[in-house]
């Protein structure tokens, strides 16, 4: 019986040290973090620029030949500056028509004339510039041709573009002048359509100005209604940020923005991926313990612990196996 006994004592010993040895080899690998002490900031970043917050575009009212231009681009402009003036003329199809009617008519030419003057009411000097000498009939059209017609600058501000040349002809509705006032700019800038639900009339956003040191405060004022969908690009909508102060003749400056703009200094956080669902898994001597805490903001790197965890505690980070109370870990890795 002795004998028995001393086998079943030697047996009892192997196993206690064999165990240990199966089950450290059975711990699963985790990737850890520590809780530290750190400053977070959050907010959607943006790249925008200045636009305008005033612009106007002034069009011709009637078709014509454009006998002065007064401005060029680049030209700053006062309200009521006198911009163009513009000939009233009917345009180059009828006075082509007219020239050709005095050309190939048969009969009493100025009746014909007169009858199709009435029709288009074209004016002398029109006719003239489009008819030759022999052909000319200068009884067929009213002498009280129309004075020139003045266009001015709705608003003060700088001259952005200009669409007519002095001497060319010029339709009703033509562009004559864009003026931009450039004493405010607005901020212009796309938002990614997946963030857009983020953004909100009143949003609070932080800019800062290529070229310029200092950072200006402003709000979202502004955000469209559509998307702009580029091929081979993110989907975007468009916002406008007003800023708190004037930025004066900066027009298409290129501007960092950034939206909703939260911070928290000397904090203590964790990596993002260590919290799921307001839970950490803490690390203790090889075992994990699943334990609730509240959080606070996140810049998608780090999050803030407000309750829960304590300074330079470990937590799991990242694992390929599903973790549960007690279960033993090896660290790997730090993120």
């Amino acid at each position: 019986m002795k004998k028995w006994g001393w086998v079943f004592v030697l047996a009892a010993v192997v196993l206690a040290v064999a165990v240990p040895v199966i089950s450290a080899n059975d711990k699963a690998e985790v990737t850890y973090g520590v809780a530290t002490i750190g400053d977070i900031e959050v907010g959607l970043e943006l790249v925008g620029q200045t636009t305008p917050v005033q612009i106007k575009t002034v069009l011709l009212t009637s078709d014509g030949i454009v006998s002065e231009l007064c401005v060029k681009e680049g030209d700053k402009v006062s309200s009521g500056e006198k911009i163009a003036s513009v000939t009233p003329a009917v345009s180059e199809e009828v006075v082509e028509t007219m020239a050709g009617t005095a050309m190939s008519s048969s009969g009493n030419i100025v009746e014909d004339i007169k009858k199709l003057a009435k029709t288009v009411g074209c004016d002398i000097n029109t006719f003239n510039a489009c008819v030759g000498e022999a052909e000319k009939s200068t009884e067929v059209f009213s002498q009280n041709v129309s004075d020139d017609i003045r266009l001015s600058s709705p608003i003060s501000g700088k001259v952005m573009s200009v669409g007519v040349s002095e001497g060319s002809y010029a339709a009703a509705g033509m562009t004559a002048a864009v003026i931009a006032d450039t004493s405010d700019c607005i901020i212009e800038a796309a938002v990614y359509e997946d963030d857009i639900d983020k953004v909100y009339i009143g949003m609070p956003a932080e800019i800062t100005v290529e070229g310029k040191n200092e950072t200006v405060s402003g709000t979202v004022n502004f955000i469209s209604d559509s998307v702009t969908h580029n091929e081979g690009l993110k989907n975007h909508v468009i916002i406008k940020i007003k800023p708190d102060e004037k930025l004066s003749d900066i027009l298409g400056r290129s501007v960092k923005a950034v939206l909703g703009l939260k911070s928290a200094k000397d904090v203590l956080m964790v990596p993002c991926d260590a919290v799921k669902n307001g839970t950490v898994y803490v690390i203790k001597d090889g075992i994990i313990e699943k334990r609730s805490v509240t959080t606070g903001i996140t810049d998608g790197i780090n999050t803030q612990i407000t309750e829960g965890l304590y300074y330079l505690e470990e937590v799991v980070v990242l694992c390929d196996e599903e973790l549960s109370e007690n279960m033993a870990v090896e660290k790997i890795d730090r993120a």
